[in-house]
């Protein structure tokens, strides 16, 4: 399995001993200059996604979204990180859109638009002021397929997330700060080096 499970909330963390909570926006948050796997000195931003589920209220169930801290770490945990972690396979990105109930609609009006486009065109190429309405409507068709499509791929991001390595695992983090049910709580950050977990308090939790 190469995809990350949708987690809730700030369960299913890392077992790290060094917690903190912050109560601003992931895309807010400054990290230390430090690696937080090794604790050498970083420079080199390593982008850490995660996939959340979410109850969105009323009788819709479970909303999902990503959220992306960009912590940084040295050159040699990234390189790590790269060797160990599984890529996403073409078939788990196809199946990521086909999953979507958007994929109906693009599938169905992409190919009814283009076969009304492909059997009127020679049509139109001889009689364009009698065509065109035909044409147009075809068009605007082709036009909504591709921006179902679009839509598709976007709602399907969460599955597309492929599991965390044994490096990018020690900067760990939950999904509590931007859902009008939690923004109180904030969001939950683990790590694995003490040192880090200091410095990266120090610098979000401070007055």
């Amino acid at each position: 399995m190469t995809i990350s499970k949708p987690q809730f909330g700030d369960e299913n963390l890392a077992t790290h001993a060094h917690r903190t909570v912050v109560s601003k926006p992931i895309d807010t948050i400054s990290y230390p200059l430090t690696c937080p796997c090794c604790g050498q000195p970083a420079t080199s931003v390593l982008k850490i996604a995660k996939p959340f589920m979410f109850s969105s209220g009323g009788e819709t169930g479970w909303s999902y979204r990503v959220s992306v801290a960009q912590p940084l770490f040295c050159q040699a945990c990234i390189v790590r990180h790269q060797t160990l972690q599984p890529p996403v396979s073409q078939f788990e990105m196809v199946l990521s859109v086909l999953s979507q109930e958007l994929v109906i609609p693009a599938v169905g009006l992409g190919l009814f638009g283009g076969f009304l486009m492909l059997s009127q065109l020679l049509a139109f190429l001889r009689n364009p002021s009698a065509q065109w309405p035909i044409i147009a409507g075809a068009a605007v068709m082709v036009v909504m397929a591709l921006h179902c499509a679009r839509s598709a791929w976007q709602s399907g991001a969460y599955k597309r997330i492929p599991v965390p390595s044994k490096v990018s695992v020690c900067f760990d983090f939950g999904d509590n700060d931007d859902s009008p049910t939690f923004a109180m709580a904030g969001r939950t950050y683990a790590f694995s080096n003490a040192e880090y977990a200091a410095a990266f308090e120090e610098l979000n939790n401070r007055p």
